[in-house]
């Protein structure tokens, strides 16, 4: 008598001898290598409810490390999803790398097996948060809600050139590099016209790239700085001495501000000194153009100032002198 050559069954011949319990080992075999095979398939369970779902399977006669299922749940997943299998209590369903499922889909197969305390989700690729604007337009993935077609706009590696203040406004998308380059000071500060002999001491501005400093001066820029003569003078027709030197006053004017002791402007006038000529000369009204009762004297080594009218104890008075040229 022969046997098969996968499990051993006995292969009956026309002249052999057979027993009973020839019969009894084949189909004791075949009743031990279909139970295998069934025990290696996945019975399918068809779960009702919502994230917690409830399903069963005469096949399964215990729920133990190993166990394997394909299941099928009715209604989309919303949230945490978990298995109550044959009342042996809700069991998590996670995925390969540990995370517990939120995206089951109804009437779609899904294999799980029992790793003795979570049902893992057997052959599951991809997932994940991925959303079309973070992948480049062009290539996909798989997220958790499936296809994940790309859609970041791929702007290459710009390149751009910033004066001082410039701005350069990056759109959202993926840049395989790119240079922002800020130009020269020098090339910004070129061609300036000042120097040093032309900004006023102390002061500083940019030429060439560099930072320098002025040393001009009033009188060399061709002025005179203004000069206060008398400041805060009271008294009753008297002269002020407000220069011992006529000539340098010449092509100044002389302004005047007479104001009460408590700070209250009361005339304003000038005169312009242009000719160094003995005499008197009358103060002019800033607002009218009319003589005021104000003047001052020349002799040839000196200008006195003289106010006249009532009330001169109470009342103060101020000349400046202030370089024009030409008036």
């Amino acid at each position: 008598m022969q046997t098969s050559s996968n499990y051993g069954l006995k292969l009956m011949e026309g002249t052999d001898n057979v027993k009973r319990q020839d019969f009894v080992d084949n189909f004791t075999k075949i009743d031990t290598e279909m139970r295998s095979i069934e025990n290696e398939a996945y019975p399918i369970v068809e779960a009702t409810g919502t994230n917690a779902y409830v399903g069963a399977n005469v096949r399964i006669k215990s729920l133990g490390k190993g166990t394997k299922l394909t299941l099928f749940v009715g209604t989309n997943a919303t949230g945490n999803c978990s298995l109550n299998l044959n009342s042996y209590g809700a069991k998590n369903i996670k995925d390969s790398n540990g995370n517990i499922v939120r995206n089951m889909k109804a009437n779609i197969p899904y294999n799980l097996c029992y790793n003795g305390t979570d049902f893992i989700l057997q052959g599951k690729g991809g997932g994940g948060n991925l959303i079309p604007k973070y992948l480049l337009a062009g290539y996909y993935g798989e997220g958790d809600n499936g296809r994940v077609d790309g859609a970041m706009v791929n702007r290459g590696a710009p390149t751009s050139n910033l004066n001082c203040g410039g701005v350069v406004n990056l759109q959202e998308g993926y840049y395989a590099g790119g240079q922002i380059i800020a130009n020269s000071l020098a090339s910004q500060t070129g061609g300036a016209t000042a120097d040093d002999t032309k900004v006023l001491n102390g002061y500083t501005y940019w030429k060439d790239g560099a930072l320098r400093t002025g040393n001009a001066t009033i009188q060399s820029l061709g002025g005179v700085p203004a000069k206060t003569l008398i400041d805060g003078a009271t008294g009753n027709n008297s002269k002020y001495v407000i220069s011992n030197n006529p000539s340098e006053l010449l092509g100044k004017i002389l302004l005047f501000i007479t104001y009460t002791t408590g700070g209250t402007i009361l005339t304003r006038g000038w005169i312009y000194y242009n000719s160094i000529s003995t005499g008197q000369s009358t103060f002019r009204n800033f607002t009218t153009g009319g003589t005021i009762n104000y003047y001052i004297n020349t002799t040839p080594n000196q200008v006195t100032f003289t106010p006249s009218g009532d009330s001169w104890s109470t009342r103060r008075h101020t000349i400046i002198a202030v370089a024009v040229d030409g008036f």
